[in-house]
């Protein structure tokens, strides 16, 4: 985890952005997640409420990742060009 918050912590421009832009949906997904989890009045609304939240999960995984991985490419071809 540690090594996570560090790489984190060290982001270029482009891959804060998709951070932070990423983010945003996942706050708004999640609070609609919420929204349909309380609502739901019967077993198929609430699997589907579920599902729902579940994939805004490993969307904010995807987000994380992918900031991640834009980084590490982005500071490989730096390295490159010099």
């Amino acid at each position: 985890m540690g090594k996570i918050l560090d790489r984190l912590e060290n982001l270029n421009k482009i891959s804060k952005k998709i951070l932070k832009y990423g983010m945003g949906i996942v706050l708004v997904a999640s609070i609609i997640a919420s929204i349909l989890i309380k609502r739901a009045d019967s077993i198929v609304a609430l699997n589907l409420a579920r599902e729902f939240a579940s994939a805004n999960v490993h969307t904010f995984c995807e987000v994380i990742i992918g900031a991640i991985l834009f980084d590490m490419l982005i500071g490989k071809d730096q390295e490159n060009d010099r």
